[in-house]
């Protein structure tokens, strides 16, 4: 098993690790150790050894934690997101895969027949008429 030192609050500790972690080990290290060095610097009551590496932990475990909470919200809003992408997705399916709607007569279109009908019938009448009057001319510019 590998083992590192790692230096905090001014002492040197060897701590061992599990192969591989060494890098991630010796940056925990730092980061308490940057910690410790705040706390010892920011000219609070005088600290033992013990409560400043207590203290420094905590501020760490604090700081961890929140990430981690912003994390898990951060994930959740992930899956309402894909959630409700898959909602719309299906829905769009939906909408892709059933047949257009048959529109339904209403009363405009019925009007709009009525009309068109008394139009042809109209202008039927009309052309008759017409026929009737060319032939009239023709027999008066013969006769």
């Amino acid at each position: 098993m590998p083992e590192i030192d790692v230096t905090i609050a001014g002492r040197n500790y060897r701590v061992a690790c599990d192969p591989g972690e060494e890098a991630h080990l010796a940056d925990a290290a730092r980061t308490l150790a940057e910690e410790a060095e705040r706390l010892r610097a920011s000219g609070g009551p005088a600290l033992t050894e013990s409560r400043l590496l207590l203290l420094s932990a905590l501020i760490v475990s604090d700081r961890l934690n929140g990430a981690e909470a912003k994390l898990r919200a951060s994930e959740e809003a992930q899956q309402k997101q894909e959630a409700a992408l898959r909602a719309a997705d299906d829905q769009l399916r939906q909408i892709a895969e059933s047949p257009p709607p048959v529109p339904q007569p209403s009363q405009g279109m019925l009007f709009a027949e009525e009309t068109a009908e008394r139009a042809i019938t109209l202008l039927e009448s009309t052309a008759e008429r017409l026929e009737a009057l060319a032939a009239e001319v023709e027999e008066k510019a013969a006769g």
